[in-house]
Parts: structure tokens; sequence; C-alpha cells
């Protein structure tokens, strides 16, 4: 049985802040040059220096619930996604040997 977090949603305090997907940079062309390529990484560029390193308000909203006692921690399912990242990271390690 799990229980619903009290941390509200932060995705939508952050819409005005989202970055323009890359596909609104994209040129208009069916070929994929280098100067395509070195375009769009400039505007991948772009869209990391308009990205925050740290959320704050989702920072807030969590010292906030951890303050009251409200942050539920489901060490089951830390345990599973640590395991299944272990297991997909010896995966990779694995398929790139020949």
């Amino acid at each position: 049985m799990h229980r619903k977090s009290s941390v509200p949603k932060m995705e939508a305090n952050l819409s005005s802040k989202k970055p323009k997907k890359i596909s609104q940079f994209k040129r208009n062309s069916d070929s994929c040059t280098d100067d395509d390529t070195q375009y769009e990484m400039a505007m991948i560029e772009k869209i990391l220096e308009q990205t925050p390193d740290i959320r704050e308000e989702k920072v807030a909203a969590l010292r906030k619930a951890i303050k009251s006692g409200a942050y539920a921690i489901h060490s089951k399912t830390i345990a599973e996604r640590m395991i299944k990242e272990s297991l997909f990271d010896l995966y990779l390690q694995t398929k790139d040997k020949p």
C-alpha cells in the first residue's frame, strides 16, 4: 500500500521557466550536416543555460514536508530503484564487450 505524498507537484510552478524544445530551433531541412549539428549543440547549450541547477521551489516544498513529518520515505521503493539502476549499469558494461 502506497501513501500519496503531501509534497505538491512543482511542474506547474515551473511551466513559465521551461526552455523551448529543441524541435522549435531546428532548421527546415531533410539532411543533417556539421552546421546543423553545431547549430543544435548551440541551442542545447542555450537551453542548459536557462535551466536552473537547483529547483528552489521543489527544494523548499521538500524541506517543508520533511520538517512537518509529512514526507514519507519508502525504503523498499528506493532499494528497488537502486538495484534496477545497478543491474542496468552492469548490462551496459557487458553490452559493449565483445
